[in-house]
C-alpha cells in the first residue's frame, strides 16, 4: 500500500470546500447515482484530495456513502474517511477496532470510518482492508438531506449545501441483496 503525503492528516482535519456544485452521474453505475469532486483546502486545490459519493437510485430512505479519499494522478482513490447511511450490508470491526467498538457489527446500521481509527501515522498509510474500523453514527440521520449535512460537518466541508439531494422514487420491485 502506498504511503500518503505527510500533510494528509492535516488535510483531513482542516476546513475545506467544494470548488463548484457537483453533478450526480446517473450512468456510471446501474444501482447508484455517483459523483467525485476535488476538494479545496485553504483556498487551494490539493491534487488527488477528493470527495466521492454514492446514493442508491432505488432506495430513498437508505444506502448512501460519502468518502474522503486521496487519488494521486493515474491511480485509484484510497479511502481516508467514510460515512455509510443505512447500508444494505454488514460491517464488522476487527479486534483492534475503536475503543469500545472492538468486534462490533453494524447490520444495515449507519456508521462512520474515522480517519484516526484507520490511520497508521508511523507508517504514513491507512490500515489494510478499506477502512476496516468503524463507529456508529448517533443520532442516525433520518433523511438523505440530513445525512449529507452530517457528512459536511464531519468532513468539515463548509459549503456542503452545494450538494443537491437527487430526486428519486422508491423501486417497489427491487429487493436488497442482504
Amino acid at each position: 500500500m502506498a504511503q500518503l503525503p505527510e500533510s494528509i492528516a492535516e488535510l483531513v482535519s482542516v476546513p475545506k470546500s467544494l470548488p463548484f456544485r457537483p453533478t450526480w452521474d446517473e450512468n456510471s453505475d446501474p444501482y447508484y447515482l455517483t459523483f467525485h469532486i476535488q476538494l479545496i483546502s485553504e483556498a487551494r486545490a490539493v491534487g488527488g484530495f477528493e470527495l466521492r459519493a454514492k446514493v442508491s437510485k432505488q432506495f430513498v430512505d437508505r444506502d448512501a456513502i460519502f468518502q474522503l479519499e486521496y487519488a494521486p494522478a493515474g491511480s485509484k482513490g484510497m479511502g481516508l474517511s467514510r460515512c455509510c447511511w443505512r447500508p444494505n450490508n454488514t460491517h464488522t470491526n476487527k479486534r483492534w477496532g475503536p475503543p469500545g467498538f472492538e468486534f462490533c457489527r453494524f447490520v444495515k446500521t449507519s456508521h462512520q470510518h474515522w480517519f484516526e481509527d484507520n490511520w497508521l501515522p508511523h507508517e504514513r498509510r491507512m490500515r489494510n482492508g478499506n477502512l476496516p474500523a468503524a463507529r456508529p453514527i448517533s443520532p442516525d440521520p433520518s433523511t438523505l438531506s440530513d445525512f449529507i449535512a452530517f457528512c459536511g460537518e464531519y468532513f468539515k466541508i463548509n459549503n456542503i449545501g452545494l450538494v443537491e439531494t437527487p430526486t428519486r422514487t422508491a423501486d417497489l420491485f427491487r429487493v436488497s441483496d442482504g
